[in-house]
Order: structure tokens, then C-alpha cells, then sequence
């Protein structure tokens, strides 16, 4: 009765992982080179790093982290349906940099249990 039990657990979690469907996430560029900026003339700088799911199921931006305090980012909220794509946009105030930067945005989704890191480069002067 243990080893039908146990058969019977193995096979219901195999079906169930396999009818999950498969979850993909690919951005079209992770890093952003603005050469040099003039800190006087440019307000802002926005980034909009595109992605795509060529997954079979809907993907989840969870939340995009910005690793410093001079950056903002917003995401799309609803889920990106199979071949859709979407849109990691970041804002970066340069007034109070000053010469090369290199600032980071960490994205979690649905897709991976390991985040991705996209780069903006730099000068300020």
C-alpha cells in the first residue's frame, strides 16, 4: 500500500511540474553607455530596458531594485503574456554626480530565483 501511495505522489508531482509550462525572461540589453552627460543641461536620464517572454506562460516582474538613492524605477505591473513584451524603466537624477558612474538596478521576476542586474554607464561633467 506504501510503495502504491508513494508511486502514486511521484507521478502526480511530476505531471504537475511538467503542466506548469515554461517560464523565460530576456531583456534585449542589460547595460545603458551614455558617454558623458552634461550635469547642467540633462535633468534626467531614462533608461527603458526592454524585455520579451519567449516563455509559455505569463511573466512577473516582481519588483526592480535600484542600487543607489539618485535612481527610481517603475515596472510593468501586469504580467507579460507569452511573446509580449515589457518595460524596466529607470531614472537616474545626475546633479550630484560627478565624473564616471556606474549604477545598478537588480530585477526579480517570475522566471528565476537568481535576479538581473542592468547597468547604467557613464560620464558627468
Amino acid at each position: 500500500m506504501r510503495k502504491c501511495l508513494f508511486c502514486f505522489g511521484l507521478i502526480a508531482s511530476v505531471l504537475c511540474c511538467y503542466g506548469q509550462g515554461k517560464l523565460s525572461f530576456k531583456f534585449r540589453k542589460t547595460t545603458a553607455d551614455f558617454g558623458t552627460i552634461d550635469r547642467k543641461a540633462t535633468k534626467q536620464i531614462i533608461v527603458n530596458f526592454e524585455f520579451n517572454n519567449p516563455g509559455t506562460v505569463p511573466l512577473v516582474i516582481l519588483k526592480a531594485v535600484p542600487m543607489c538613492g539618485c535612481m527610481k524605477t517603475e515596472i510593468t505591473a501586469a504580467p507579460i503574456g507569452t511573446g509580449q513584451k515589457g518595460i524596466v524603466k529607470v531614472i537616474v537624477d545626475p546633479k550630484s554626480q560627478k565624473g564616471e558612474f556606474n549604477k545598478a538596478v537588480i530585477v526579480k521576476t517570475s522566471a528565476s530565483a537568481e535576479p538581473i542586474m542592468c547597468r547604467i554607464v557613464g560620464i558627468v561633467n
